[in-house]
Parts: structure tokens; sequence; C-alpha cells
């Protein structure tokens, strides 16, 4: 099957990893993963393995092997921890200019890891009790890490009966509230930004959508039944892929199939059904997810950003470090 695209693109989802391009739909491992990040020589993976003592891992894997038919990833662990249900896995990956940044759902902290070593630097609770102690299992189910100079941005599938965007700047945490919970992805380019509400308000109806904060995003597409569920995102203004899973009660989540939807211009154009039910993370070829990215973003404009967006803040915090 021919598909309309000008680029290449992977996604990550409960059957393995994908690739995606003008001439089709290809799986390229059976490793059930969730995040996905290039680096350089490096491909880097959030992946899952269940049985008798299921666990999860970042694992990091030759690039190249992308490109063979008979991939050979040489795959090396970064980091494990043990996952007794499916929500205590590291979800989101990213790759920033110095450091992997991972979502450690289960411990509700953001991991950074060193590219030059592959070892865990730096472990960040996101959220303290009222004792100033930090949350360590998953209260707010903390699901997709992006970093724009430093500026490390993260969404929490809950916070109360909302979701949360946050701002991590090395030394404090700052959360804003948004109105649906069950928020995926967070990006960030020149003058928008992106955020899978993936839900929306009612998921009995028209369910989730893409949100911009320049404008809704293509509402016609989104606001009708039966809707989307909507998480993955990657590509730019001319082509972006935007992940669909299968809609469903959660105890059918894996039954039926997912899509990967083709935007144009600020608008769904096509619906590519996939064999996956759950896609998770799309990245394009180049490793970019949404482009083009924010020119000397800080902590304090990334701040302004969210505010003007969401309002004021929810939550802040001083960062204590693990």
């Amino acid at each position: 099957m021919r598909v309309e695209l000008r680029g290449e693109y992977y996604f990550t989802s409960e059957k393995g990893l994908f690739r995606i391009d003008q001439t089709g739909v290809f799986q390229v491992m059976t490793q059930p993963c969730y995040g996905v990040a290039f680096k350089d020589d490096w491909i880097f993976l959030s992946v899952y393995q269940g049985g008798a003592r299921p666990y999860t891992a970042v694992v990091r894997g030759r690039r190249d092997a992308l490109g063979q038919a008979e991939a050979e990833f040489s795959f090396q662990e970064v980091y494990r921890a043990s996952a007794p249900s499916s929500n205590t896995r590291i979800h989101g990956i990213f790759a920033g200019d110095e450091a992997l940044w991972a979502a450690n759902t289960g411990r509700n902290t953001l991991l950074r890891f060193d590219f030059g070593s592959t070892e865990l630097t730096a472990e960040i609770p996101l959220v303290d009790d009222p004792f100033g102690l930090p949350v360590l299992t998953d209260q707010n189910h903390l699901n997709g890490v992006s970093e724009y100079d430093g500026v490390v941005l993260f969404t929490a599938y809950r916070a109360g009966r909302q979701s949360m965007v946050g701002v991590f700047d090395g030394t404090r945490i700052v959360g804003y509230g948004y109105p649906n919970a069950g928020i995926h992805d967070i990006y960030l380019t020149e003058d928008d930004l992106f955020l899978c509400d993936t839900f929306g308000a009612n998921p009995i109806s028209a369910g989730g959508a893409l949100f911009t904060s320049a404008s809704g995003y293509d509402g016609q597409a989104f606001d009708r039944p039966p809707g989307f569920v909507v998480r993955g995102l990657a590509g730019g203004y001319d082509e972006m892929l935007i992940g669909h899973s299968h809609k469903g009660p959660r105890r059918k989540r894996f039954k039926g199939s997912g899509a990967i939807l083709i935007s144009r211009q600020g608008a769904v154009q096509d619906v590519i059904p996939v064999e996956p039910s759950q896609i998770y993370q799309i990245i394009a070829e180049s490793g970019a997810f949404v482009s083009p990215r924010p020119v000397e973003l800080n902590a304090r404009r990334a701040c302004a950003i969210l505010e003007r967006t969401f309002g004021p803040p929810i939550y802040e915090a001083k960062a204590h470090p693990l």
C-alpha cells in the first residue's frame, strides 16, 4: 500500500517499532516499546517486557540498523526498573542537546542520561507531598517529555481532576493545569505549542484532539464522532503525522487497530490504518519531532508561553533530585 508522504517516520506501539513512508507501513522490530529518540549514531527506545518478572527499560542500539533488511541493533540496556502494571512503564523519551530525558512513569520522576556514558545522571521527582517529601509512585502518570535549550517540558496525565503541563528548569518545577485528564506529548515550535489531548472532555463521543496554543487544530476532523484517541506527533505545517489509538473500553484497548492521521497545512487529509492498536510516540527519520523548534528558549519564556495558554500555575516547588 502506497502512502502519500513526503518524509519518513517511525512510530512505537504495543507490537513494536514501525516505519511509515511513501511505500507503506513496515514493522522494524517486535519488542513492545513506548518512547523513541535518535541521537547521532544511536537509537534509544523505552521498552517493556511481560512475564513472571515484568520490567521496563531504556535501551540504546545502532541507528544504522534501521535501514537493514535483517537489522542487528546490538541493543545495550541503559536503565531497568520493575513494571508490575502497564501504567508503570517508562513512557516518552526525548534526545536533547546534551542528554536523553525519559518519563519514568512508575516513580513519577524525570530521568536524565548523558549521551557519552549512557549512565543515569539525575532523577528528578515531579511532586512533593504536604511534608516536602517526593511522591515516588505513579500518582500523576508522567508520560510526555521534551527539552529545548536545557528547559524540560513534561505532561502528567492527571493532577486532581485535570492534567498538568510543566516546566523543569534545573532548579524548580512549575505546573499548569489543562482541563481534560489524559494528555500526552508536549512540543514547542517557533510560534506555537502542540499538545495531544488524548481523550478530550468526553471519551464517549468525539474524544481526543490535537491542541495548539494558536487555535484549535482542524475541528472538523476531531469534533465529530466516533472521534480519535490522540497520542504521538511528528512533522511540521506542510506534513504532520498524528497517532490515533484504538478507541474503546480499557479492557479492549488492545483488541482493535489504530491509525496514523496525515495532516497538511493544518488539516487532516488522510487516515492510514495500521496493525497495532496503540500508537505511542512518532518521530521523523531526521530525529525531529515537531518542527521548526523554538529559538533561544529559556525557562522564563517557556513559563510565559504556558501561562498565556493555560493560566496561572497550579503547582510550584523547588526541585529535589534524588
